[in-house]
């Protein structure tokens, strides 16, 4: 009887609650120590902006609430991503002495990344809170920061379009819909049978992770990731409305900062892929936010084969040194790369006011993996990728010409003869371009070599594809 009495005294202590328990203080110091601050330069290199990572996420974080929403994790507290990678402090430093000062920040913030306006006076980042997401402004006159009153951000699909600039004094902002009431409850009593159509075409499945799975969870990511964009002058601090209410899978302002490309998901969902493979609406907004042309309206991605791309529109860019011309890519091959076709890819360009048809610029052999726009007007630095062969190419296509000049062609494998990536700079309108001197360009790379990385730094005649 005495040996039972212990042993279920035993099991009770086994499984109690129990508190935390912490490594030994030396433990502790090596796995506290500060991480490597990320550093963001401002555009005019004057200053430099230091963000301390947020090593480990407290235990708050952790067990937060999470919905799983067509390839998205929410947290429906506060309409942010859960776990996204934040920051917990900001350091203003000064090119030109070293000297620094730190940005004060909220008790316990947990800051997104931060972007530079174009004349790198501003820069703007996000601060999550448990309920909210905070729109924050600095300035490097002052060295402080201020949070953007009257408006709560959006974030539920991530910070990379949340927040963006349009020109020097001006953001435009994902924000939570004023009127949205409460969430929608699950209903209590299924309204018929779950079924699911394939609409008599058959496509390749691939593996996905949390994807909806009911109306309900329709529901939820219609009511979490609709948003409302707003352009904030950050000299007044009004807020204004631009367009209707929307659920924005890609938003690029036009450098002229009166045009933006908007990507608007549409019904009927897909329980199997993700909101980016969702039926989309492509369009140019104007200034005031109504529609200067439809780009493209795209069925739901769910035929695309393996390796291969959606069929339409696709990769869509502003160029940089026009205030508002718009280049997209479109499949030529009904985007399977088994198809023996002689040109893979087209590229297509429309300009402002929008009233004309779009015209085709060029005709890629090969798979396009990206453009890059130079410099000097009209010049275009364009690659493919070979799929059978595995190579790529960089082509240049000058001002003008309509043969591009290819600059190299290798293995996407071969390591030790990558040249590089070209050295870019940034335009007053806060675009990027490929920095040209004399005909030459700069290319930067790691370098990589039998006896380990040696960073190089490479200037390419465009004439001659050499390089010193």
């Amino acid at each position: 009887m005495k040996l039972r009495i212990v042993l279920l005294s035993l099991c009770a202590v086994a499984f109690g609650d129990e508190a935390y328990q912490k490594p030994p203080q030396r433990i502790s110091d090596i796995l506290n120590a500060p991480d490597t601050p990320r550093a963001f330069v401002s555009p005019v290199y004057t200053h430099v902006l230091l963000a301390e990572p947020l090593r480990y996420p407290p235990i708050s974080d952790v067990a937060a609430p999470m919905l799983r929403l067509a390839g998205v994790r929410i947290n429906p507290r506060n309409n942010g991503p859960h776990r996204a990678p934040l920051f917990t402090s900001l350091v203003l430093k000064r090119v030109d002495d070293g000297a620094e000062v730190k940005i004060a920040l909220p008790a316990g913030a947990k800051i997104s990344l931060p972007k530079w306006s174009p004349d790198g006076k501003q820069f703007a980042f996000v601060n999550s809170t448990g309920n909210s997401q905070e729109l924050w402004i600095g300035s490097v006159a002052g060295g402080r920061a201020h949070r953007q009153e009257g408006v709560t951000m959006n974030a539920s699909l991530g910070y990379n379009d949340a927040f963006q600039w349009l020109g020097n004094a001006k953001l435009m902002v994902t924000a939570v819909v004023s009127v949205r009431g409460n969430p929608p409850a699950e209903a209590t009593m299924p309204v018929g049978p779950h079924s699911q159509e394939s609409l008599g075409h058959s496509g390749p499945t691939r593996t996905y992770e949390d994807m909806l799975t009911s109306a309900h969870d329709e529901a939820l990511f219609d009511y979490y990731a609709t948003a409302q964009l707003m352009v904030v002058d950050t000299a007044s601090g009004r807020a204004q409305a631009y367009g209707k209410p929307g659920l924005f899978a890609e938003i690029a302002p036009a450098p002229d900062g009166q045009h933006a490309l908007v990507a608007r998901v549409r019904h009927p969902y897909s329980y199997l892929h993700p909101y980016y493979d969702f039926p989309l609406d492509v369009e140019i907004w104007d200034g005031s936010g109504k529609m200067a042309m439809k780009v493209a309206s795209l069925p739901i991605a769910d035929r695309v084969p393996i390796g291969g791309v959606r069929t339409g529109p696709r990769d869509y860019a502003w160029r940089p040194t026009e205030p508002a011309t718009l280049l997209w890519v479109e499949a030529m091959d009904g985007g399977n790369p088994k198809e023996k076709v002689p040109h893979r890819d087209r590229i297509l360009m429309a300009q402002a006011p929008f009233t004309s048809e779009p015209k085709e610029v060029w005709k890629v052999e090969e798979r396009l993996r990206g453009m890059l726009f130079g410099e000097k007007n009209d010049t275009v630095f364009v690659e493919d990728y070979e799929r059978d062969k595995k190579r790529g190419r960089m082509f240049y296509v000058a001002s003008g010409s309509e043969e591009p000049k290819v600059l190299w062609s290798l293995s996407v494998q071969d390591a030790y003869h990558n040249p590089g990536r070209p050295v870019m700079k940034t335009l007053a309108n806060g675009y990027k371009v490929v920095k040209e001197e004399g005909g030459s360009i700069l290319l930067s790379g790691t370098g990589a070599t039998p006896q380990g990385d040696r960073p190089f730094l490479d200037r390419l005649d465009l004439s001659s594809a050499k390089t010193e």
